[in-house]
């Protein structure tokens, strides 16, 4: 996994409602990492540089270390940030059932 967990960065545009779902979520869990923000309607997200985080130029994404590896999707990167900084009290299920469950369900409201 990840050695310090202080080498992770979001980079959300504020304004997405898919950020806010991992904002509520790092609030909730009392997770405080750093944040860059990038803006959509600036169209920052389809630049170079950007794409080369995520061939996709969604947002947010989340970095992972100093080896430049990104994870996008709320889901993906509440469920990564969960495994570093609550192994053992999981928000999104702790069994293979209650993951399943969890995901059906939002996936369903989604």
């Amino acid at each position: 996994m990840i050695e310090n967990r202080k080498n992770l960065k979001i980079i959300p545009d504020f304004k997405q409602p898919h950020y806010h779902i991992v904002e509520f979520y790092m609030k909730a869990s009392n997770i405080n990492i750093i944040k860059e923000e990038i803006y959509l309607a600036k169209n920052e997200h389809n630049t170079k540089l950007f794409k080369e985080k995520n061939i996709f130029s969604q947002v947010p994404i989340l970095k992972i270390g100093d080896e430049n590896r990104y994870i996008s999707e709320s889901i993906s990167i509440i469920k990564f940030l969960e495994s570093i900084f609550q192994p053992d009290s999981r928000l999104l299920g702790n069994s293979f059932e209650e993951i399943i469950n969890i995901d059906m369900w939002y996936r369903k409201i989604e």
